[in-house]
């Protein structure tokens, strides 16, 4: 185990993101909805900060369990394993908004969905770039849910990291993360072009298409983390 990094980033929403998470299948938007996603876009990006922490661990040493997982990193001598969160500060502005406006709660809960996917994306596009200029390449991410991967390495994932102290995340008995936005991820490291190798993250491989609410109208969150 080695290369432990841990790190703050600012919050960014996508407004696009966002209104998927909301079930926007397109038109209008009336003024005062559209006002109020805006200011809801706002909040988050005040209040929430990511922070992260990721190490590097030599594939065969982890205790990454199923064969989806497995099929993931084949080829991958070395894994990155990483855990984000947006933060309590997020999840009070939810609660605390529940008790007075549930409409805007839910936009807010939108945005924070949207913040941490973002938070996601952009450590990943990092760490890609990272290896790239070691002449390595990463495949994409692939966290506890996915295909067999079971829900319960959520805990382990974290341990691993020190997720706790180092960034704030708690797993609760039933596998639950707190914060709420907050998730955790492998990819693996290879000296091979991993594009040709690794599993892509579709809706076959998570564990929550059968209760994901894009599917249910027929569309798909084209995001590696779909569970959030």
């Amino acid at each position: 185990m080695y290369h432990v990094k841990i790190d703050r980033m600012k919050a960014i929403v996508d407004k696009n993101e966002t209104l998927r998470y909301l079930g926007y299948k397109g038109g209008h938007i009336p003024g005062d909805v559209n006002r109020m996603i805006s200011e809801c876009i706002a909040e988050i990006e005040e209040t929430a900060y990511i922070r992260y922490v990721y190490r590097v661990f030599a594939t065969d040493e982890t205790p990454l369990a199923g064969e989806d997982i497995a099929k993931h990193l084949e080829g991958c001598r070395e894994c990155v394993i990483m855990a984000a969160t947006l933060g309590m500060e997020a999840d009070n502005l939810v609660r605390k908004t529940q008790a007075l406006d549930m409409a805007r709660a839910v936009i807010l809960d939108a945005c924070g969905s949207s913040a941490i996917e973002n938070a996601c994306d952009r450590i990943e596009e990092m760490l890609r770039r990272e290896w790239e200029e070691k002449g390595m390449y990463v495949t994409g991410r692939f966290s506890p849910g996915y295909g067999d991967m079971p829900m319960s390495q959520q805990k382990e994932l974290c341990n691993l990291l020190d997720a706790q102290r180092k960034a704030g995340i708690y797993i609760t008995s039933g596998n639950a993360m707190i914060p709420v936005k907050s998730v955790t991820a492998v990819m693996g490291i290879s000296d091979k072009n991993v594009n040709n190798i690794k599993i892509k993250t579709n809706c076959g491989l998570c564990g929550l298409a059968e209760s994901c609410n894009f599917r249910k109208e027929g569309a798909r969150c084209e995001k590696s983390n779909c569970s959030r």
